[in-house]
């Protein structure tokens, strides 16, 4: 590899970059960007470097005057584990996401409640480049994150569930005491609700700028609605409402997913949280070599679905 004062440099910013925020740009000058991170990957990384992404609005050309540019790269095993780069760039924000091979299959088949959000970045991405022997990797990719076998997707269903319940839990608890943070709360539930509307549909969402506005155009519980349009447009008070609205709504829930087929009786079941279990190790470096292209994709042994307590992603 040559010299790095030879190579191309990515794109930087500085303080006072970062301090005047976003600026406007167009489509074409946010795809030079990503031309031009491209072109380092490729003379950081060499004969390592199998694929490179782009997704969300820029990928999909949905990309408005502030919007980010995320992109994927992704290496052979031996390069080992790379990791993301995340920067201001000098009028926005740039992130790439380094994987190895396997790493890549294993993102790409993981199935759990955020799963219509999370594999959006496989779901809808677009190759930039990809290395001549490893051509279509990208779209095996894509196939697979797409994929959302039953047994998985009951097992996320159920995670969604949980969520809600507990949300629901603390917009109680703030209409029986000291009313509480009842919009925050209540964006909490509405969260896993929508995830747990598009895995009835096998839907991924195309960007969170527009989730709210995705969410609505999908047939959901008869509270779903209601409860999303008062998200999207307001008013937030009185709180009462607020809750009132999510009680509703999940009312509505055992008609619906008796309706839909949706089975939900893992919420009864114990199970082990196995968020804090570190994965298995990688398989040695050299377990591909240069020209012989990428395993098989498969997916990944069962594992106890994670009871993940998080917002979004």
């Amino acid at each position: 590899m040559d010299d790095a004062s030879s190579r191309p440099f990515l794109p930087q910013g500085a303080l006072p970059d970062l301090f005047a925020g976003p600026q406007q740009l167009s489509h074409d000058e946010r795809r030079a960007i990503a031309d031009a991170v491209l072109s380092w990957l490729k003379a950081e990384h060499g004969e390592d470097l199998v694929a490179v992404a782009l997704y969300g609005s820029t990928a999909s050309k949905t990309d408005h005057a502030f919007s980010d540019v995320d992109m994927w790269a992704v290496l052979e095993d031996r390069a080992g584990s790379r990791p993301d780069l995340e920067w201001i760039w000098g009028p926005g924000k740039l992130e790439v996401e380094r994987m190895t091979v396997t790493q890549a299959i294993t993102r790409a088949a993981e199935v759990n409640a955020s799963w219509p959000i999370a594999q959006s970045r496989f779901v809808m991405a677009q190759a930039m480049w990809e290395a001549p022997r490893q051509t279509g990797f990208v779209d095996r990719l894509r196939a697979s994150a797409a994929d959302l076998p039953e047994a998985a997707r009951r097992e996320a269903v159920a995670e969604c569930v949980l969520q809600m319940y507990e949300a629901l839990g603390k917009l109680r608890t703030c209409r029986a005491g000291p009313m509480g943070d009842v919009t925050r709360i209540c964006f909490d539930f509405g969260d896993p609700l929508m995830r747990l509307v598009a895995l009835r549909h096998r839907y991924v969402f195309a960007t969170s700028r527009r989730l709210l506005a995705e969410a609505l155009r999908l047939e959901g519980p008869a509270g779903f609605r209601p409860f999303l349009e008062r998200l999207v447009n307001g008013p937030f008070r009185p709180p009462e409402q607020m809750v009132d609205l999510a009680d509703e709504c999940w009312a509505s829930l055992p008609a619906w997913l008796e309706k839909v087929g949706l089975d939900v009786s893992l919420c009864l079941q114990p199970s082990p949280d196995t968020s804090g279990i570190a994965p298995p190790a990688e398989p040695p470096a050299d377990r591909i070599q240069v020209g012989e292209g990428p395993p098989p994709l498969r997916r990944p042994a069962r594992q106890a679905p994670r009871r993940r307590r998080v917002f979004g992603r």
